[in-house]
């Protein structure tokens, strides 16, 4: 069904009036403002494209595709909604219906930067190549020798091939348009396209995405170029911090086949013109843990600032909208901790995640080779100091994905069998099967000291066998069928986890007993 409101829409979200649409949008994707009367031409020809196309549930990167598989279809994997090829064909026939004067404008007006430009000649070579090879297949007769070299050469045809590629390129911009080989100009046309079809996604995406919150972007100094913003979050217990501030543009580009990478004068246009700004724009939206350290909850890059500030705002209206399911990355706590019976999405943690994060976190502790003075000695308390992680609870806490007690926390020190332990989990969203929270307050039983993991954890795998609950039939459905050859007491053994967690076959008349060391007998 057609759309025809799209660059309206657009347009409202950019606050431009709609005939002042392409020039904004092109400065949204980081081009000059199509500048020549071809490029502002062509530009409005897309968006007239874009308003008309049938292509509901059409994502703005679906356009992609079509740019980077040009003039391929783009392979049928790829999930694109219904009506993307139309739309593609129609911005291909835009680009291509231009001659090559028109193309030169075009591309000078909107900054094309000279590796994208490349990247088409390139693949224009290895077409013609393709063809090449099709014609001497089919008449027997070696073609017109081309400069060009297939996929099987060496490292040194390589190299002449990128070699060639960049002579052809630099030349596009000293050489009259009507005189451009068919590969020059194919790379010119490729590069337009994705042009058209990166400023088309932006239509898509500002159009159907929802309207960011107004949020108040100030500078974080009076010279930065940055701007950052601070949103509150109903219940939460921290605000959002939103920043958007400019980087350098990739040093180095790898435009080429061979993977030879590019100095970053390969990044600035090819066509001289009015000044671009060259540098990418990071965004984030982070909130900081409890130590004070933000930790994002989603970060990329933009081709603006306009772009990163657009970009940021739809993670924040994302939060906003079911804020209390929201979870940082890396700490896995909740935006909104909520109170242990309110209702909510609970992780649960079973018996073989904590065995599986055991011999994660302590392998080498289960070497039985290792002599007692060789055997890392595990505190229980405090979980953590100014240096990180200290403790064994919560080195095994950070593996499984929970969120472990910072310092200034009341439960750094508290012992994993305190009520407000569980509390502090349960607040975040995540409860232990009671096998697991056995074993989690059984490797306290031996005290606070350090004290090496076997010690540890024969107590707590105690803790386990002795649960009321605890029979062959719940460890079997906990923590799976033993290996061959095993039976549950032997699992009070720490270098015994390898057989169990991921067994390894034996020969005949062989044994896991086998590899024990002197004194090291099965219980």
């Amino acid at each position: 069904m057609s759309q025809p409101h799209r660059t309206d829409a657009a347009a409202q979200v950019l606050d431009v009036q709609p005939e002042d649409l392409p020039k904004a949008l092109c400065a949204f994707a980081g081009m000059r403002p199509a500048e020549t009367p071809e490029a502002l031409a062509l530009v409005r020809e897309v968006l007239d494209a874009v308003d008309h196309a049938a292509c509901a549930g059409m994502a703005g990167w679906m356009l992609d595709h079509i740019a980077r598989d040009w003039p391929e279809p783009p392979s049928p994997a790829a999930p694109l909604a219904d009506g993307v090829l139309e739309l593609g064909d129609r911005l291909a026939a835009c680009v291509t219906a231009r001659t090559p004067a028109e193309l030169s404008a075009v591309a000078a007006g909107l900054g094309t930067p000279r590796h994208h430009i490349a990247r088409g000649v390139a693949t224009a070579l290895d077409t013609l190549a393709a063809q090449e090879r099709w014609l001497e297949m089919q008449t027997g007769a070696p073609a017109r020798p081309l400069r060009v070299w297939d996929g099987t050469a060496e490292a040194l045809e390589w190299n002449l091939r990128d070699d060639h590629i960049e002579d052809l390129t630099t030349a596009l911009a000293a050489t009259e348009p009507e005189q451009w080989q068919q590969a020059q100009q194919r790379g010119v046309e490729s590069a337009v396209l994705g042009a058209m079809c990166t400023l088309a996604g932006h239509v898509l995406d500002l159009a159907q995405g929802p309207r960011p919150p107004r949020m108040d972007w100030h500078h974080e100094d009076g010279e930065n170029e940055g701007l950052v913003a601070r949103v509150n979050v109903p219940g939460g217990l921290e605000t959002l911090m939103v920043r958007v501030h400019p980087v350098e543009a990739q040093a180095r580009v790898r435009p080429f086949s061979s993977g030879e990478q590019r100095d970053i004068s390969e990044v600035a246009p090819l066509w001289p013109g009015s000044s671009l700004d060259l540098r990418l724009w990071a965004w984030e939206v982070a909130w900081p843990a409890p130590d004070g350290e933000l930790v994002n909850y989603e970060a990329q890059q933009g081709s603006s600032r306009e772009a990163g500030c657009w970009a940021a705002g739809q993670i924040v209206t994302r939060i906003l909208q079911s804020p209390a399911e929201v979870r940082q990355p890396l700490t896995n706590r909740l935006l909104v901790p909520r109170s242990p019976s309110a209702p909510g999405p609970v992780e649960v943690v079973d018996l073989r995640m904590v065995l599986e994060a055991v011999y994660a976190t302590c392998a080498s502790d289960l070497d039985p080779r290792h002599t007692p003075d060789e055997a890392t000695q595990w505190p229980m308390l405090p979980h953590c100091d100014s240096d990180g992680l200290v403790s064994l609870p919560g080195n095994l806490m950070d593996h499984l994905g929970l969120p472990w007690p910072h310092t200034h926390e009341k439960v750094a020190q508290l012992p994993v069998d305190h009520p407000e332990f569980a509390t502090h989990l349960a607040s975040h969203g995540f409860t232990l099967t009671p096998a697991a929270w056995a074993y989690f307050t059984g490797l306290a039983a031996p005290g606070d000291d350090p004290l090496p993991l076997r010690t540890r954890h024969e107590a707590a795998m105690t803790a386990v066998l002795a649960l009321p609950t605890t029979d062959t039939a719940h460890l079997t459905a906990e923590l799976g069928p033993l290996p061959a050859g095993m039976h549950w007491a032997q699992l009070l053994i720490p270098f015994r986890l390898k057989d169990f967690l991921y067994p390894t076959d034996y020969e005949d008349g062989e044994s896991p007993d086998d590899e024990l060391p002197p004194g090291d007998g099965v219980p």
